[in-house]
Parts: C-alpha cells; structure tokens; sequence
C-alpha cells in the first residue's frame, strides 16, 4: 500500500495537489519540510490491521489464501517515523492512519524471497477500511501511550503495557522524545528512564472517525 501525500494550495482558490510517496520513502524528511513552508500537508498512511495472503499462480488463478497470523497495530507507525518524527511539530503538517483490512498478492519465483520459499510479493489489494485517526501534533502522538504506564518507565514496561516488542518500544520512546512529550530522568541499570512532560493534555483525545 502507498502513503499518500496531499498538499493544499499556498494560496486561496488553488486546488490541492495530491501525490503519493512510497512507504520506503517517508525518509524524505528535508522535502515535507520544505512543503510545509508555504503549503499545508498531510500525510495519509495505512496500517494494515489484518492482512489475507493470497498465492497466485502465473496465470493469476488462485491456489491458496490465508489469513497472516501477525495482526497489524496502531502503534507500528512509529517503525515509518522514526526518520520524521519532528514533522509533527509543525503546524502545517498532519498525519492520518488509516486501519485497514489488505490482501497481499504473491506469486512464485524460483531463487527469489528465500525466507517465504520463492513466495514473491506481487501487490496489494485494499479490502476494508476499518478506522481514521488523526494526528496532528505532538500530544497526539503521545496518546498512543497505553493508560496504565508508571510516571517513570523504561522500555520493557512500555512493551509490556503495550504488548508489544521491545523493538517497537524504543522506536516509540525515540520518537516521543524528539516531539518533546517524553523525557529521560536517568537510568535503572542499563535501561533509559522516561517520563511525559508537562505538555500532554490527559483530557484531549485523538480525532477518530469509522469507515465510511
């Protein structure tokens, strides 16, 4: 699936641009900056909740489909914005997740995608859209915090609380510390401390809306 990028016009009647940016490209980081000068930016991301994979033969008949046993979570924004995440402090730039139901399309190719045995992914075909979540700021980012955290934790205790990987949690406190919504106050053996500061307002919640 692509993240798509709408931009709107700098100047009152201007159409917006619409443009698309692969998922592998959001590390263009000094472009959405320069975009977010004159020009309001969003930028729309899907995060497949559940993906179906789907095996096809040359032909494009269908030999098997299967649900994938790993199930998509809201938090895995932050492995794209780990290369962006300052952008969110800009007033002109917003990001939309949308959580989506997805089929992923492959075919066999011999000596190609060892680790799926030859299984080479071929497309994406978008089934459902199942929520849209808005993020627009900082203190946004910071409510996809799990309720529950000590008001100091390290990452293993973010994992827990979020049952997620330990890979996830240090991207996650990364990002908030570079948005200014977490801070470190030490260290417990090897392990960074964090906190949230001031600036996350715990009555404000994120803008989500169901599919339409």
């Amino acid at each position: 699936m692509r993240s798509v990028l709408e931009v709107a016009g700098s100047q009152e009647g201007e159409s917006p641009a619409i443009g698309t940016l692969n998922e592998g490209a959001l590390h263009l980081q000094l472009k959405l900056e320069l975009l977010t000068r004159q020009h309001r930016v969003r930028l729309v991301a899907p995060l497949p909740l559940v993906r179906r994979i789907i095996r096809l033969s040359d032909e494009g008949e269908l030999l098997s489909a299967r649900r994938s046993p790993r199930r998509g979570r809201i938090e895995d924004i932050f492995k794209r914005l780990v290369s962006i995440p300052s952008l969110l402090c800009h007033s002109h730039f917003e990001l939309e997740l949308l959580l989506t139901h997805q089929d992923e399309l492959r075919v066999y190719r011999h000596g190609k995608a060892y680790r799926r045995h030859g299984w080479v992914v071929a497309g994406r075909r978008l089934v459902s859209v199942e929520q849209c979540i808005r993020i627009s700021s900082p203190d946004d980012a910071a409510r996809l915090l799990p309720p529950g955290l000590p008001e100091l934790f390290d990452t293993a205790q973010l994992a827990e609380a979020a049952a997620i990987e330990r890979r996830l949690a240090q991207q996650m406190t990364y990002c908030l510390r570079a948005l200014g919504v977490l801070q470190t106050t030490g260290k417990r053996g090897n392990a960074i401390v964090h906190r949230r500061t001031d600036k996350v307002d715990p009555r404000r919640r994120l803008r989500c809306t169901g599919a339409s």
